[in-house]
């Protein structure tokens, strides 16, 4: 069978990448009403996505003027975080195929919490789970879990190594056929077929078993998004989905060459790894159409707004700095691996070199799409677009970063995703049952 695209829709709200979403006159209102993600989840579904995600902030920002003002009177990121797994559970019900992907945080979560909590929702979801391993960056998230600073990145990652062969463990402790519910014999549970971890590492101790059953695709799927060399070593151990953001095909498809070699050195199979690219589509009727949009999300942006998102990205209150400093200028004073990465992507955005951007130009780019590249035209030329990242081997797929909630998964499914069809690179039905099988992933039950 011909190689098949991935999509991943990244619901968020009030905003997701572009700040003013929640602002948009397509968008929906009724952020908190449990209608909204279940008809979201039901679009995506419609249109045979993979998977849709959550990410997970845990914190409300107030690095901007030493205040969290800013974040919650603009509603951009951080403004409101509910727990991605109580809104995935919601999902599930309103659907039957789509994957349901949730970010939680290995240095603050136990790995029994972790295990149980995307355990449950794999099982009652028939097998369609999946796990963003993060490790959390700043001393605000710590200040939220009882300690005053966070752990330096590698302890970070290091712990994060333990939390995962812990939370895998646990999802393993039970043999896939361990359930029984014999009435005749009074069997439940076959205990033989139940075990102990008995995980001890230098972070973290569980003993174990899990009190849950294997799922139907014998654990959660495992995503990640590190892109520091640790963050990559990681990922190459566990990931089995990838998010990476690059502005030209170049590269993407050496971040995707990396991780795959990365995968082939641990003795893992490449093809068994899908990189997603975060792309920001926008579709018009007409090209031109399209490009009016692009330009209306453009002339929304907040610079408060977007300096507030920045300030949370980089570790630096952006606040009382001349809109007219140059990018280059703030490098030195970046926090970490996070931050530079930020820095670097706002000079690569736009294409003019290290001083060729000021602080006020880096916001209103950052604000319409927090950087991630848009994709414009009509739903062909949208389609046409991916399909050569696609064939470039660029990306196994994208994941589809929204500017109207649920507007843009609504105009993607109906106007791009016939075109991918046509095109021979998009599923016309859904394969298989769970979530391993959808993305042509090796199942993990024995």
């Amino acid at each position: 069978m011909p190689r098949q695209m991935t999509l991943i829709g990244f619901y968020k709200i009030p905003t997701a990448h572009y700040t003013g979403m929640w602002r948009h006159p397509h968008s929906a209102t009724n952020l908190l009403d449990p209608a909204l993600p279940m008809h979201a989840a039901k679009v995506l579904e419609e249109g045979l996505f993979d998977m849709i995600f959550m990410s997970d902030g845990i914190v409300t920002p107030a690095t901007f003027g030493d205040r969290f003002d800013e974040t919650l009177r603009s509603g951009s990121q951080g403004a409101l975080e509910l727990e991605p797994s109580v809104v995935l559970s919601m999902m599930a019900t309103a659907t039957s195929r789509i994957g349901l992907g949730g970010t939680m945080s290995t240095t603050f979560m136990p790995p029994f919490h972790i295990a149980r909590i995307l355990g449950s929702l794999d099982v009652l979801s028939g097998g369609r789970a999946a796990w963003n391993i993060v490790t959390s960056h700043n001393d605000v998230q710590a200040q939220n879990f009882g300690s005053d600073t966070i752990l330096p990145a590698d302890q970070r990652y290091d712990r994060a190594d333990e939390v995962t062969e812990a939370v895998t463990g646990l999802w393993s402790s039970w043999e896939a056929d361990a359930v029984v519910v014999d009435k005749q014999t009074g069997v439940f549970v076959d205990p033989e077929k139940v075990h102990h971890v008995d995980y001890e590492g230098e972070h973290v101790k569980v003993r174990g078993p899990l009190s849950i059953p294997r799922s139907a695709q014998g654990r959660p799927v495992l995503m990640q998004a590190g892109s520091s060399n640790r963050g990559m070593e990681f990922g190459a151990r566990w990931g089995e989905i990838i998010f990476v953001m690059g502005h030209t095909p170049e590269a993407l498809h050496k971040q995707r060459a990396a991780m795959r070699a990365k995968v082939a050195e641990l003795g893992r199979n490449p093809d068994d790894l899908k990189v997603a690219a975060l792309v920001q589509p926008i579709i018009g009727e007409t090209e031109a159409i399209a490009r009016e949009k692009q330009e209306f999300i453009r002339s929304t942006v907040s610079v408060d707004a977007a300096l507030a998102v920045l300030s949370a990205h980089t570790g630096i209150d952006l606040s009382a700095m001349p809109r007219d400093t140059a990018v280059s200028a703030i490098v030195d004073q970046l926090g970490g691996p996070g931050a530079r990465g930020t820095a670097a992507l706002l000079n690569q955005a736009n294409d003019a070199g290290t001083d060729g951007i000021t602080l006020e130009e880096a916001a209103r780019k950052f604000g319409a799409s927090g950087l991630t590249p848009q994709v414009v035209g009509t739903g062909e030329q949208v389609a046409e677009q991916l399909r050569e990242l696609f064939d470039a081997e660029a990306a196994d797929g994208f994941m589809i970063d929204p500017t109207e909630m649920p507007g843009t998964f609504e105009s993607f499914t109906r106007a791009v995703v016939p075109h991918l069809q046509r095109m021979g690179v998009f599923r016309t039905e859904y394969a298989g049952e769970t979530l391993r099988d959808v993305l042509g992933l090796p199942s993990v039950v024995s």
